[in-house]
């Protein structure tokens, strides 16, 4: 029976443990399959873990440091080793960049395929520097090609590694995030959506992320009170979610006068009930991978709109018919599965966003119609992996 390896930076609560645990549960089937990550697993990775069924083997590293990087690397080589691995699936930089190293150190005739689900470039955006931001670049991407495969979550992704860090395009596949449409978001614990009561006279606008730069909460609420201003719509904005700009984001409300507006009610476990309670939602995000956010509002919430941040939003909006991303929108764009707005400065006013919600809202029975959301069905998930990975499953 074929022995697989399953590398990731820790598992958590994110899209890439999901991912992780769902692909190891298949691979369970006819193959061994060996898990382990950089620091141990959090309560809710092992909640995950339990849930699909696996096995994890502890690395005895709790740090992500250099030297943590260092020390993960060796033991990869030796865990590959011992276990006979014949092939290694990691997920994220620092595993990805582990993985191949720990490969090539193994001296074994080893396969390894890496999943990217960010958009590095915008993250190497904080190294000003451009001789250095080149440097590093050059350097990931090095790494990269020694793989047998990269595995992208978005088209936005792959033009990325092939533009920006010269990845070989003939061993990029994309392969989307899909979704048990069966399941229901369920609820961790009582939040204070518990205590809301919908108004049907009541238009309901929400966002959801945690409340950091990345998912730039400041544009949304200033565009929001441009909305109130300009439109005479009885509305109120949720935003779910937890963060370090938390409290920056409460004191801009109550600097706007918005606190009967905006309602902040904490983090939720991507739950049916937020989607249930709003009537739109809102995607602000200066860059995503593949936001899971956004897909999960096709499937249960009313109406959706987003911005154009690289990358994810016009793939998912367009049903996969959008994915050239050689160009920027410059107007807002209607698709069957919601609407598409030009970017903005960060944390400023969007006006085609406010102008994008009002028609969103006006329209909403046209919004409704011809709503395919197939492609984002669990149903391929096996082939679509088993494709990419040239692996049964």
């Amino acid at each position: 029976m074929p022995k697989i390896l399953l590398v990731i930076d820790v598992i958590d609560k994110g899209g890439a443990e999901k991912v992780l645990t769902k692909l190891g549960e298949r691979l369970c089937k006819d193959n061994k399959v060996v898990i382990t990550s950089i620091k141990p697993p959090t309560k809710e990775g092992c909640r995950l873990l339990e849930k699909h069924g696996l096995d994890y083997t502890t690395s005895g590293i709790n740090t992500f440091g250099i030297v943590g990087q260092i020390r993960f690397t060796f033991f990869l080589s030796k865990l590959i080793k011992f276990r006979k691995i014949e092939h290694v699936i990691s997920f994220l930089e620092r595993s990805n960049v582990a993985s191949v190293m720990a490969v090539k150190l193994s001296n074994e005739n080893v396969k390894i395929s890496c999943n990217v689900r960010n958009v590095l470039s915008q993250q190497y955006k904080k190294i000003p520097n451009p001789l250095i931001n080149y440097l590093l670049r050059r350097f990931v991407g090095f790494f990269y090609n020694k793989a047998n495969h990269i595995i992208t979550n978005s088209n936005g992704i792959k033009y990325d590694l092939n533009s920006k860090f010269f990845v070989n395009n003939d061993i990029i596949s994309v392969v989307f995030n899909t979704y048990n449409f069966k399941d229901k978001c369920s609820n961790s614990g009582t939040t204070q959506l518990d205590s809301l009561v919908k108004d049907d006279k009541v238009v309901y606008f929400g966002g959801m992320g945690r409340f950091e730069a990345q998912k730039d909460f400041f544009t949304l609420i200033k565009t929001y009170a441009k909305f109130l201003d300009d439109y005479d719509i009885e509305s109120k904005l949720v935003l779910a979610g937890d963060g370090p700009l938390l409290y920056q984001l409460k004191s801009l409300v109550n600097d706007l006068n918005l606190d009967e507006r905006v309602i902040f009610v904490g983090y939720v476990n991507p739950s049916q009930k937020f989607f249930d309670l709003i009537d739109c939602f809102i995607l602000s995000s200066r860059f995503e991978g593949f936001p899971n956010v956004l897909a999960e509002s096709l499937i249960y919430c009313p109406l959706s709109i987003s911005v154009d941040c690289m990358s994810g939003p016009r793939e998912i909006l367009s049903a996969l018919s959008y994915t050239d991303y050689t160009s920027k929108i410059d107007e807002i764009t209607y698709f069957d599965l919601g609407c598409l707005v030009p970017l903005s400065s960060e944390c400023e006013v969007n006006e085609q966003l406010a102008i994008a919600m009002y028609n969103t809202i006006l329209n909403k029975s046209d919004s409704m119609k011809n709503k395919d959301i197939s492609f984002l069905n669990d149903k391929g998930f096996e082939k679509k992996w088993s494709k990419a990975l040239e692996i049964k499953i």
